[in-house]
Order: C-alpha cells, then structure tokens, then sequence
C-alpha cells in the first residue's frame, strides 16, 4: 500500500499534486483529490477546463506528467506500467457510447464476458440493478439516450 492511500478508508482514488501537460502545456494541475468509494462525483467546468483529462487519468488511459495518482491503495504514476488487472476495474462511459447494436443486457453480457467473469443471468441483472437500468435490459442500446 503507497503511503497516500494508508490509513485513508473507503477511499478509491487520491491524487497528490497532480500535473498533467501536453507539449509542455499544463492542461491540468491538482494540488489534491480523495474520490470515496459510493461518494457521487460529478466534473464540471468551461471547454478546456481539464475533466477529459482528468477522466482519462482516472481510466489509467495516459498517465500524470508529474504527482502521484493511488488507486485502492496501489500508486499509479508517470512511468509506472499499469496492471491489466488493475485496469479492468475501471470503466469509462463515453457520452458517444460505442455500443454493439443489441440490446442492453446483451451489452452488459459481453462487457462481463470481456473482463473474463461469467455471464450468469444472476450477474448481469445484478450489473443492471447497480447502475439502474433494469427497465431497460430488453431495448436495443442504440436507441437510449446518450445523457
């Protein structure tokens, strides 16, 4: 366990003076952030703010220019490969989601299938209750909307 998440219970993510920069342009600076696990967490600010980047921080899609970024526990920082399983703990929605042209409890199937866990009827209405989209489980994925 890294010495910025010790001690820290229910905390899933912390961050510690955070930079992240493109062509030695900072787009991002975070002096400090703790995201608790069941906490509701929303991003918000002006085009260019910095919440794509931050969210692809947090998705271990590029990695901080600079700072540390804890995960669980575990650091994750500029240099430090990311453990696959690690990385198939997190998630991210696109507001233009990608989705396979079936319906929603045939999405979550493969998404269960993708991260090598089974997709037991049990499993999959269990991902739908989670995130409350059991109504939906029979319509095409397609057609819902992207908000």
């Amino acid at each position: 366990m890294t010495h910025l998440a010790a001690g820290l219970p229910g905390i899933v993510y912390h961050l510690q003076d955070v930079v992240k920069s493109y062509n030695g342009r900072r787009v991002l600076a975070i002096d400090s952030l703790e995201i608790r696990q069941g906490e509701v967490f929303a991003l918000v600010g002006p085009s260019g703010a910095g919440k794509s980047t931050l969210l692809r921080l947090l998705n271990f899609l590029e990695s901080p220019s600079s700072g540390s970024l804890a995960f669980h526990g575990q650091e994750f920082s500029n240099g430090l490969e990311t453990p696959l399983e690690m990385r198939r703990r997190v998630t991210m929605v696109f507001q233009r989601p990608m989705l396979l042209n079936r319906s929603v409890w045939e999405n979550v199937a493969f998404g269960l299938k993708l991260r090598g866990q089974r997709q037991r009827d049990v499993d999959i209405q269990a991902a739908l209750d989670q995130v409350g989209l059991s109504s939906l489980a029979r319509q095409r994925a397609r057609t819902l909307s992207g908000g």
